[in-house]
């Protein structure tokens, strides 16, 4: 879960993504492709999730702008 956090707020997602396409069995030396299924999981993990948020904010922006629109009462921040 921790992994998925980090990788969802975009800091540090490319070491993560390189420790885990390197990774194998243990007592083995890390290859440099041994696991490339990784590198498309985490990008697809990178866009759906990016989209997820950012439709998340865009709804939150927008409901609080109506919120407020319908406090003032109409279109009072624009001017005639």
């Amino acid at each position: 879960m921790i992994t998925l956090f980090v990788m969802s707020t975009t800091a540090g997602w490319q070491d993560i993504l390189m420790f885990s396409i390197t990774a194998g069995d243990i007592n083995y030396s890390p290859l440099t492709t041994r696991s490339p299924f990784w590198s498309f999981f985490y990008i697809l993990f990178l866009i759906v999730g990016f989209f997820f948020f950012l439709n998340l904010f865009i709804g939150v922006v927008v409901t609080n702008f109506n919120t407020e629109k319908d406090k003032i009462g109409g279109n009072d921040l624009l001017t005639e």
